[in-house]
């Protein structure tokens, strides 16, 4: 009993933390004001944030453009 008890107390708190956040804080741990107690609950899972993509890294050779006159050198 005082576990169930214990255990309602730590729910209260999570919910109260979680109330007190604003949409926008909400919105970025993947909820909504309306989900809380779901998420709480268990019945629903906030959405998995999708990894960063990673830079686009250039070749280590790049070859000159045709049209790329800093590279050519001047014929004499």
């Amino acid at each position: 009993m005082v576990a169930g008890f214990a255990a309602w107390i730590q729910r209260r708190r999570a919910e109260a933390e979680l109330l007190a956040l604003s949409d926008r804080e909400l919105a970025d741990i993947g909820i909504n004001r309306s989900e809380i107690r779901y998420v709480l609950d268990g019945r629903m899972q906030p959405a998995r944030e999708a990894p960063a993509p990673r830079a686009a890294q250039a070749p280590a050779s790049v070859p000159a453009a045709a049209n790329d006159q800093s590279r050519k050198t001047a014929a004499a």
